[in-house]
Formats: structure tokens, sequence, C-alpha cells
């Protein structure tokens, strides 16, 4: 099945988009947008659609980034992506951005994810990949770091990624010693890239998401910020 996909992910203060035909990137911008997700968005997938040679009504379907993530990021990504599937009469399908982050790590293994999430506290999930696929092994929850910790399996190492290890790796480290693998530092953040081929799969089984009901995963409220 070929679909011409529009991906956002703005959970993050690194926004992205991108265009897939099916999980083939067809183009991709990424900049670094402390608190200008707005200004930058829109103007970006244009330029996008003219550099593939796209036109708007070519988009089939819509993948967004639903978080946990930044409270103002997420509003701005998902309300375009609601409004476009809208107006335009397309699917949309929101993604984990921790799940997004756990596809774009390159290895095998037990995968953890962990985002800062403030005051003491980092979402996370954890995921298995023993073939081309992560199988999830835990729900997006905000714990603790004892809590992330005492959770993963007892043995064998657990590939870390995620922006809280720029804080907290000396801390992960202590608490599983060799266990404890970084994933590259490139591997940390989400990228568009991974949520539109996520949502290529939700898509092509059918799978899609109310834009009406479709809402951000944020942790938290606006305290976040």
């Amino acid at each position: 099945m070929t679909v011409k996909i529009l991906a956002i992910e703005t959970g993050t203060p690194i926004g992205s988009a991108a265009l897939l035909t099916g999980a083939d990137v067809v183009a991709e911008a990424t900049s670094p947008l402390p608190a200008r997700h707005l200004e930058w968005l829109l103007p970006a997938i244009m330029d996008m659609l003219e550099t593939a040679r796209w036109r708007v009504e070519d988009v089939q379907g819509i993948a967004v980034s639903r978080g946990p993530g930044s409270f103002t990021g997420l509003r701005i990504g998902m309300a375009t992506a609601a409004a476009w599937a809208r107006t335009r009469n397309v699917p949309v399908v929101g993604i984990s951005t921790l799940e997004a982050i756990a596809a774009g790590v390159d290895a095998f293994g037990t995968i953890c994810v962990v985002q800062d999430a403030r005051r003491g506290e980092y979402a996370t999930a954890v995921f298995a990949r023993t073939g081309g696929e992560n199988v999830r092994q835990t729900p997006d929850t905000v714990w603790t770091l004892d809590a992330v910790l005492g959770a993963l399996p007892l043995d064998g190492p657990v590939i870390f990624a995620g922006d809280a290890l720029e804080r907290q790796w000396t801390a992960i480290m202590q608490g599983l010693g060799s266990r404890a693998v970084p994933a590259p530092r490139d591997q940390w953040t989400p990228h568009a890239r991974q949520v539109g081929r996520l949502g290529f799969k939700r898509l092509a089984s059918g799978q899609a998401d109310d834009p009406y009901l479709l809402l951000p995963a944020y942790t938290r409220g606006p305290v976040r910020e």
C-alpha cells in the first residue's frame, strides 16, 4: 500500500516535519525551536511540498506526535494536524513521542526512553526489539528515576535514549552499572520520519483517530512549561 504522509513532531524544542511515501522519506525539515514552533511549522511544510513537487491535495494521511512533551509545542503540532485532516478530509493518527524516539534507536534488546518531565519526574516507556520492530513492554508513564530503574529487567543490557540522559546519565549508571548503554546522542530526540513510519503502519491497517477528539498526552498540565 502506498500512502503519501505528512508527519509532524513538535513535542520537544527540536521541531521536525517530514513527507513520506509509505515508509520512505521524501523530504524532512528540522530546526531548533525554543518557543518558535508556530512561526516555523507551516512554512516548513509548504517548503517541503514544493521541494517534493507535491500539491496540498496529494497528502493522503497525517501522523503527528502526541507527547508526552512540551505543552505549547504539542498543541501547535496537533492543532495543525487536526485542522489539516478536517479541512482536507484525510485520516490522522497520533503517535507516542516516546515510541517515536524508541523507533529511532539503532539497537536490539531492551530500549528505555526517558524524557525529563520536570519536578524530579520522567516520562518513560520500555520497549523490546528482537526483530525489525519494537514491542512495547510498558505504557507511557511518569515516574521518579528510581521507579524507572526499578521497572527494568533484572539482567541484560538496557539501551537508553531521551533528553533526560543530559542530566541523569550518572545516576542511571549508578543504578544499573555496566548494564546501562547510551544510544548515540542523535538518537535521543524524536524525529518526524519516525512519527511518519509509525503512522504509516497504523494508516495501512485501517486505523485512524478522530481529529475532533485527538488530544495531546502532556503527562501533566501547563505547569510543565
